[in-house]
């Protein structure tokens, strides 16, 4: 399903881990080595093994240079099932499909001028010895290194580091493993072109990057229940849509039969698709401080458009009431003694899970 979830740039799981781990985490790798000011690409390999019967090995191979280019290639056993390249200074990314010859260029619109570009390996140099636990010390590939555990909005990871380069050799997680670094590794710039091969089909979409309104919050919403059959899901983050998108395709399967290739399976992807670049600005929005806090979900199997049932309250920033929305997405104003009195879910962030604890 990795596919069919959004992601600005188009990154990879392991090239999202990794800017969350440097721009998140101070990390005690000692202090930074001469050389990292002088680092200008990274290639590395993240595996994972995906769990179950017909268990799977997921590779993925990332590249990324210090202007925050990325190229990711993913592979299911030994085949390359696609190829992304993201270049975040002009907000387009490509992903080439070689098994159909198709190609799907994102384009961001209205990219603030102030962004800051992420620029992983820069990142890297604002390492400081601070936060990691140390682990011990083990030979990789026959370099020694030192480990350190660290704590991140991922979980927990062990970074195992060069003990003279203070490079990271290895960097383990519950659910991945990044090997075979190369840094400064000699890059060719054809791999990072977002110009497709000349047979490929080309499809190109657009999100718009302004800053999330409550309206995109709404929206997200409306499509995470038009996804999940016409009902609310049973939370508000990325676990839900995923939910929602294998009901839907399983829905789909049953009533035409599995097909991979069949018009019908590849129009609801690319709906799919498109809801889920409207529902990641509704994740955002309520993933900012800047909007609001005491995020409150409450619409767990409760049918759209329901008048009069609020799943959603919250706190907007600056405001002396909370907004409650209701099944119907109308919004109230309402003051915090009268919030409504029914179970629901406190959202610190709809990347991740939301809190297990309830509130009556």
């Amino acid at each position: 399903m990795k596919s069919l979830l959004p992601c600005t740039g188009v990154l990879s799981a392991a090239i999202v881990f990794w800017f969350v781990w440097i721009a998140g985490s101070s990390i005690a790798l000692a202090d930074a080595p001469k050389e990292v000011g002088e680092l200008h690409s990274v290639q590395f390999k993240s595996t994972m093994t995906q769990p179950g019967p017909s268990a799977q090995t997921v590779t993925f191979e990332n590249i990324i240079d210090s202007s925050g280019r990325s190229r990711m290639t993913l592979r299911l056993g030994n085949v390359v099932d696609s190829i992304s390249i993201s270049d975040p200074r002009t907000g387009r990314s490509l992903t080439l499909h070689p098994k159909d010859k198709r190609a799907e260029l994102m384009e961001l619109d209205n990219l603030p001028a102030d962004r800051e570009v992420p620029t992983l390996l820069a990142e890297y140099a604002n390492i400081h010895d601070k936060d990691g636990t140390p682990v011990g010390e083990k030979v990789i590939g026959g370099r020694k290194t030192k480990g350190f555990k660290v704590t991140t909005s991922t979980g927990d990871q062990t970074i195992w580091a060069d003990m003279e380069t203070r490079l990271p050799v290895e960097i383990d997680s519950p659910s991945s493993t990044d090997t075979d670094f190369q840094w400064n590794p000699p890059l060719d710039e054809s791999m990072f072109s977002l110009t497709p091969p000349a047979d490929y089909e080309l499809i190109t979409r657009h999100m718009d990057a302004s800053p999330e309104k409550e309206e995109d919050f709404l929206n997200a919403l409306k499509n995470l229940a038009d996804i999940n059959g016409g009902v609310y899901p049973d939370s508000f983050d990325r676990e839900a849509l995923t939910k929602a998108l294998l009901k839907s395709l399983s829905a789909l399967s049953e009533k035409e039969g599995f097909d991979p290739d069949s018009p019908q399976r590849k129009q609801l992807l690319e709906r799919h698709m498109q809801a889920g670049l409207v529902i990641h600005r509704g994740f955002k929005f309520a993933s900012d401080p800047k909007n609001g806090k005491d995020w409150h979900y409450a619409g767990m199997n409760v049918p759209a458009g329901k008048a009069g049932v609020p799943i959603f309250w919250y706190h907007p920033k600056d405001s002396a009431n909370y907004h409650v929305i209701d099944a119907d997405l109308k919004v109230h104003d309402v003051a915090p003694a009268d919030l409504p009195q029914i179970p629901s879910q406190a959202v610190v962030n709809p990347m991740k899970k939301p809190a297990a604890t309830t509130s009556p």
